[in-house]
């Protein structure tokens, strides 16, 4: 019976041999497409971040409705997609936009009196669709490397970045490469160079010992912690001092000192006014704001007294 079975429905082992080789083949084909997916996706990976790296961005989170859930999703913005495109400034509501939907802000909008600079179109609508994108993201600080926990709405960004206390400043001392915020700094001043700030409060007059030989004395801010440094530099015959202020914000209104010797015997009283410099960093005090004065000045041992006086007026 199984003879005349296999006789009735007999097997072609070319036809079976056949399809083992095409599923063969289709496997082969399917790890093969598979591969090169694979290729694709990281190849494109590594364009975006490419594109990343060139271009600058930001990373950030929009709240979302997913699954009858709220959630917040990360979306991956260049630099300058949400700024204005005439001013270069972030667009804050109310938006505006051209017939060819060209995006401009409320301020240039009447400096050009509503008639787009790139396509001449008239300016008629508010861009709806990007006034709820900007009332809807949340964009962590720049300065988030250096502890900044803050995140504001994207218009309001550059404006706490401005003032953010923890924006990163340079260690002064040459060949240090520490960078970190003016709190963090401070820190590093006594564990790693052994300077011990000198605390003093604005408006009042303090005294410093200053050594022939110190380069640098850290003076910091009772209430604020403003971090200020004395120099000492070196220039021909002369000892040039002068303070300068640690800051990250170096375009704000600058402090102002007063620097005083004592009344020494033989020497005339020396007085210095002037503005301190802001820097974030490097410290190079110039003749015209430093206090220039001959070795005569420092005492036998090497030590000078100074009063100082630092505050935002003389």
């Amino acid at each position: 019976m199984f003879d005349r079975e296999m006789k009735k429905f007999p097997i072609d082992a070319a036809d079976a041999s056949k399809g083992s080789n095409d599923q063969r083949q289709r496997v082969t084909r399917e790890n093969s497409e598979n591969e090169q997916e694979n290729i694709e996706d990281q190849s494109e990976m590594k364009h975006k971040e490419e594109r990343e790296s060139d271009q600058g961005g930001y990373s950030i989170d929009i709240p979302s409705f997913i699954d009858g859930r709220n959630q917040s999703i990360s979306v991956y913005f260049n630099d300058g997609v949400l700024d204005c495109f005439i001013c270069y400034e972030a667009l804050s509501i109310p938006v505006f936009q051209c017939r060819n939907g060209h995006i401009i802000c409320s301020s240039c909008c009447v400096k050009v009196k509503n008639k787009c600079p790139m396509c001449s179109k008239l300016i008629c609508n508010r861009c709806k669709a990007i006034e709820n994108v900007l009332k809807s993201v949340q964009i962590s600080c720049a300065n988030a490397p250096f502890g900044c926990e803050k995140t504001t709405s994207y218009s309001k960004k550059k404006g706490h970045e401005k003032k953010c206390s923890y924006a990163p400043c340079f260690c002064p001392r040459a060949g240090c490469n520490f960078v970190a915020s003016s709190k963090e700094l401070a820190l590093h001043f006594r564990s790693e160079h052994g300077w011990s700030p000198i605390s003093f409060e604005f408006g009042a007059y303090f005294s410093v010992s200053l050594n022939i030989s110190d380069e640098i004395t850290i003076l910091q801010e009772k209430n604020d912690g403003n971090l200020f440094v004395l120099s000492n530099d070196v220039k021909d015959d002369r000892y040039v001092i002068g303070v300068t202020c640690i800051t990250a914000h170096t375009s704000e209104a600058p402090f102002h000192n007063r620097i005083l010797t004592p009344r020494t015997e033989g020497l005339c009283r020396r007085k210095l006014q002037s503005f301190i410099p802001n820097s974030q960093g490097p410290v190079a005090i110039t003749p015209a704001l430093g206090l220039s004065l001959l070795s005569r000045y420092f005492s036998s041992d090497g030590e000078l007294k100074l009063h100082i006086r630092i505050g935002r007026d003389f």
